[in-house]
């Protein structure tokens, strides 16, 4: 006896496909880039979210978003504050391995920081967003023997399969 299936093509939301999904957040990939890496258009990822019977994938979402911000914050707070670093060289020889300290230093770079409050604290800290910026110009530039650019796309309008036959 047979388990009787719902009519339709399979639910893409399997086990496999939400790790997947997972997977790509934790590792800071956008929504929409491990719905993509998981085989699965962004809009149905986001259909699945707004699913009420989908709660508990929607907490695991939220969860491996998190992880990943945590993590990726630590990695520019310790760009930014700064790391011991010790540079050694080791020489081996006949009579035995010999390991020296050639230099310590603490070695940071402000520009982590510096964006970290540029994003965190916008008003205090970002770019001065009143300052205007110059618009686009476009120009069109038309041959000679056409006399609008309506007549030169007629001219030059694609034929037959596209590629020029």
């Amino acid at each position: 006896m047979s388990i009787p299936r719902k009519p339709g093509r399979p639910s893409k939301f399997t086990p496999e496909r939400q790790a997947k999904i997972l997977d790509g957040l934790r590792a800071g990939m956008t929504r929409r880039a491990s719905a993509g890496f998981a085989g699965v258009a962004e809009n149905t990822f986001q259909g699945w979210l707004a699913q009420p019977t989908k709660a508990d994938f929607k907490e695991e979402v939220e969860e491996a978003e998190s992880f990943a911000e945590a993590r990726h914050t630590g990695s520019i707070a310790k760009a930014a504050f700064g790391e011991e670093v010790t540079r050694t060289k080791t020489t081996t020889r006949a009579e035995g391995t010999v390991t020296q300290t050639i230099e310590t230093r603490w070695e940071s770079d402000w520009r982590a920081a510096l964006e970290w409050l540029r994003r965190r604290r916008r008003k205090e800290w970002g770019n001065d967003e009143t300052q205007e910026t110059p618009a686009r110009q476009f120009v069109v530039v038309v041959p000679e023997e056409c006399d609008t650019p309506e007549l030169w796309e007629q001219k030059h309008k694609p034929t037959g399969n596209g590629y020029g036959k």
